[in-house]
């Protein structure tokens, strides 16, 4: 549906102006978004709803190990958070005012964060320049929490132990 679009994908879908879905069970949305996982949705513009639901159902997987704290912790303390503005070329494809693409966003960079935390699964083709930005990294939420939580844990094991560490000094 839309002008230029594609769905070569069994099962697939695309809407908007230059979009691709080209892999079974998928989705494409928005302005020249090309998606290439299956069983997905590639939006390429702001998702919004009243909330979203990652699968987290132990039914659904197997070999089940749990993760040391401490693990967790360091890909926390390597995470890299930055303020950012879009560039040029991404703003004239979300068809933001110069005034818009002035405000900073605070976020992390998938090209130097946790690994198993990002993937691709679609590429953009920048409306109104020639630019194509291919294998656009996504953030897996699930991944990330999870290892937020598990530092915490650990951070949280620690505490109580200097606490019972500082108690018994004073003692």
């Amino acid at each position: 549906m839309g002008y230029y679009t594609t769905a070569s994908g069994s099962f697939s879908t695309s809407m908007g102006y230059g979009t691709t879905a080209s892999a079974l069970y998928l989705t494409a949305m928005g302005a020249s978004v090309e998606a290439t996982e299956s069983e997905s949705l590639a939006v390429s513009g702001n998702v919004h709803s009243k909330g979203v639901f990652l699968h987290a159902d132990e039914r659904l997987i197997k070999e089940v190990e749990e993760v040391e704290g401490g693990e967790s912790l360091e890909v926390v303390k390597g995470l890299r958070v930055v303020s950012h503005r879009p560039s040029e070329a991404h703003c004239r494809h979300m068809n933001k005012t110069e005034s818009e693409c002035e405000e900073r966003n605070v976020g992390l960079l998938g090209q130097d964060t946790v690994p198993e935390a990002f993937s691709s699964g679609s590429s953009i083709k920048l409306v109104g320049s020639d630019e194509a930005i291919d294998d656009v990294l996504g953030l897996n939420v699930h991944a990330l929490l999870a290892n937020l939580v598990g530092g915490m844990q650990k951070q949280a094991q620690e505490i109580e132990e200097l606490r019972a560490e500082i108690e018994a000094l004073r003692n």
